[in-house]
């Protein structure tokens, strides 16, 4: 029993050791690979190929990780807190990521303080957040302009800066005097009638002077002719009308007197004639000629206005002002002797007296009205003292300035034209 069993098993291992020499011998052909477990994002998979003899061959798919999608914000990140966003894988498993906190925007700013030339300023920046903070602006520093002074006989030069923004002021690049320019004239006896002048000479740039004036000597009659020049002296008209005031008698018109040469006296009625009144001659065509005598102080508005064949007229040393519109369209006027002691000369008091051409200022003439000479055609105009003078015009709300007066034909040109519009005045 023994033997037998060896036996069996001696000959099943000669039949076994037989199939594996016939196996060996054998070649595989396997088939196209097929996928017996698919792979994961985190398990690997298996895939085999099979002979047709039965024999498999295997191989691992590894797996494929995770494919996330696009990051999704879960928490907004603040100006001061951090976010949160996060991907999905599609098998479910997740990824996250702090988003950093903004930090605060301040794009609004208000400024508290406004810098001036020498301090800071504050301005307040606000964060949508509600946040708040504050920075410096910067001082501004001055902004200088500079107007120069130029200088003059008597004053150095100088220059003035000023800050545009504070008005912050100071002086500096001072400059010396200048020499005198000097201008003579010539010496103008006084006559009855006229003021005179020794010679002297003036500044043009500043108020030196050596002008010392000569009164005029005034008529001396003597059988009713003047002793110096010869003059007939003068009859007063007869017939003016007048009027009584507080100082004396004013000529307020012709009344009935039909002279065109009018004479107008001294005293009426035992009392001095002081003055001409408002209208007095105006449209008087037939006038011709006027002299007023001694005493006579004032000349009033429109007194002789549009007298058009009015040639000439005297006045008188006593008189101080001629007033607005006075002699205005006299157009036969060709010349007038102001006496030295008229202080005013009213606006437009010889406008449209077209055959004047040359007249003399004298020294104690302090104010001319707006266009008093305008539409005259001067060709000479003499200011005994041209020192002092300034010009304003009539809607300027702020002072005058000074003009320098050279020449007579400049001067001419000047009172007529450029500044004929404009209000004269004298500083002295």
């Amino acid at each position: 029993m023994k033997r037998t069993t060896i036996v069996i098993i001696l000959l099943a291992v000669f039949v076994v050791g037989c199939l594996t020499l016939a196996a060996c011998s054998h070649t595989h052909e396997f088939g196209e690979w097929t996928v017996t477990k698919q792979p994961t994002c985190t398990q690997d998979g298996l895939k085999e190929k099979v002979c047709k003899c039965g024999e498999k061959e295997t191989e691992i798919i590894a797996a494929t990780g995770h494919t996330y999608g696009e990051w999704k914000e879960v928490k907004a990140a603040t100006c001061t807190k951090t976010g949160l966003k996060e991907s999905v894988c599609k098998c479910g498993e997740k990824k996250t990521e702090v988003i950093v906190a903004t930090g605060h925007s301040y794009d609004s700013w208000v400024v508290t303080r406004q810098p001036t030339c020498t301090e800071d300023g504050i301005a307040v920046g606000f964060c949508e957040c509600g946040d708040q903070t504050s920075k410096v602006v910067p001082k501004n520093g001055h902004d200088y302009k500079s107007v120069v002074t130029e200088p003059t006989c008597t004053e150095e030069g100088y220059t003035t800066y000023t800050c545009s923004r504070c008005g912050r002021d100071y002086v500096d690049d001072f400059v010396g005097k200048v020499r005198h320019n000097i201008t003579k004239y010539s010496a103008k006896p006084a006559t009855c009638t006229e003021f005179g002048w020794n010679s002297y000479e003036t500044c043009i740039n500043c108020d030196y002077t050596t002008y010392t004036e000569i009164p005029a000597t005034g008529h001396s009659y003597e059988n009713n002719t003047c002793l110096y020049c010869g003059v007939k002296e003068p009859v007063a008209s007869i017939g003016l009308e007048y009027t009584l005031s507080e100082d004396g008698y004013i000529v307020s018109g012709p009344g009935t007197c039909t002279d065109t040469d009018i004479v107008i006296p001294s005293t009426y009625d035992g009392k001095p004639v002081v003055g001409i009144g408002e209208s007095a001659f105006w449209f008087c065509y037939s006038l011709t000629s006027v002299t007023i005598l001694e005493g006579v102080t004032s000349i009033g508005k429109w007194a002789f206005y549009e007298c058009e064949n009015l040639t000439s007229i005297t006045l008188p040393g006593s008189l101080k002002s001629i007033g607005n519109i006075s002699f205005n369209s006299c157009i036969s006027l060709k010349n007038i002797t102001i006496p030295e002691g008229v202080t005013s000369i009213g606006g437009r008091a010889f406008c449209n007296c077209d055959s004047l051409t040359s007249i003399v200022i004298p020294s104690s003439v302090t104010s001319i009205g707006e266009e008093a000479f305008w539409m005259c055609y001067l060709t000479s105009v003499t200011f005994v003292n041209p020192n002092g003078w300034y010009v304003k015009h009539p809607s300027s709300l702020i002072g005058g300035f000074s003009i320098t007066l050279t020449n007579a034909s400049y001067n001419a040109e000047i009172l007529t034209s450029t500044y004929g519009d404009y209000y004269w005045y004298k500083i002295n």
